[in-house]
């Protein structure tokens, strides 16, 4: 495996990518955007590289997401490396963008669907990219086998001290044993969850407490509002929405019957504003805002759910 460093020059780093990562291509129209990872079996110590490219009509104005904005925790953005527009074959233009990250955990981690907008009209959303960044030992590594040395003379003072601790032990099993039963034996208290409107209203009034709206982060401040309702419509209505992008969760919501029509698309109106502000850099106010908030409110007040009923642990006997 060839690891994509920051040292390495932009065509090296781009024939690492179309080696060692398969293309994920999503296309609307006449617009294509794909993307490629290098190196395909990163490590924490890689840089990795994530290079989308753009493939459009000369004419079509392209408005690129934000990545460092979308990045997990478990990646950090080292540089944005635009490249120059080149002449496809098709005699479309192309557009390529490197972005070179450092992994800052092992594991698989996701970067998630970025909106490139086109023409200040549509929407093109990439699919979710799973990058698995294994430790520098790597998954398989084992230890050494230790040579073999002279064995030494018996020690019965040793093996008395291991007996004794062997007792030791079991008695101390035995009694968290004991304390273990004791306590299943007894009956569990009531548990009672809170019903997602109410968690959900809590998050609003916290948020409104904050000092974004005074700041004027209206871009924060939206975002925080989208990710409120989308935690409260998967509690409500089972429906995964914090992990959907914007279109899936609308079609989900839409199909969902305990969603009245007006209120999905008043919803698809909201999500669509919140991505504009979010990925696409559209100027947003206070009035915006104020509006956002009590569509969200009408949303969740309006779709209330009851308590769920007390669990007993007496009811699974």
């Amino acid at each position: 495996m060839v690891a994509a460093g920051a040292g390495c020059s932009p065509e090296s780093q781009r024939q690492a990518a179309a080696t060692n990562a398969e293309a994920m291509t999503v296309s609307q129209g006449d617009v294509t955007v794909s993307a490629t990872v290098a190196p395909d079996e990163p490590t924490v110590a890689d840089t990795i590289v994530v290079t989308f490219t753009v493939e459009s009509p000369q004419s079509a104005m392209i408005t690129w997401p934000d990545l460092s904005a979308a990045l997990p925790d478990a990646f950090e953005l080292n540089r944005e490396r635009p490249q120059n527009a080149t002449t496809a074959p098709s005699g479309a233009t192309q557009r390529t963008t490197m972005y070179e990250l450092t992994p800052l955990l092992a594991g698989i981690h996701a970067i998630p669907s970025l909106p490139f907008l086109i023409d200040d009209e549509t929407i093109l959303e990439t699919t979710p990219i799973d990058i698995h960044v294994k430790t520098v030992l790597g998954e398989d590594a084992a230890l050494a086998p230790r040579k073999e040395i002279a064995a030494a003379p018996p020690d019965y003072r040793l093996w008395a001290m291991i007996a004794g601790g062997a007792v030791a032990a079991m008695a101390l099993l035995a009694l968290v044993a004991f304390l273990v039963v004791r306590r299943l034996s007894r009956p569990a208290p009531s548990e009672r969850r809170r019903p997602a409107h109410e968690i959900a209203l809590a998050k609003l009034e916290a948020l409104l407490a904050g000092d974004l709206l005074e700041r004027r982060r209206y871009e924060l401040f939206m975002n925080e509002l989208a990710n409120i309702l989308r935690h409260f419509i998967e509690d409500r209505f089972n429906i995964h929405a914090p992990a959907q992008t914007t279109e899936e969760f609308l079609h989900h919501a839409r199909a969902c019957a305990a969603i009245e029509r007006n209120r999905s698309d008043e919803l698809a109106s909201f999500l669509v504003q919140c991505d504009l502000v979010k990925f696409a850099r559209a100027n947003a106010s206070r009035h915006d805002a104020d509006e956002a908030v009590a569509t969200v409110r009408r949303f969740i007040e309006s779709n209330a759910q009851a308590p769920m009923q007390e669990v007993h642990a007496e009811a699974a006997s």
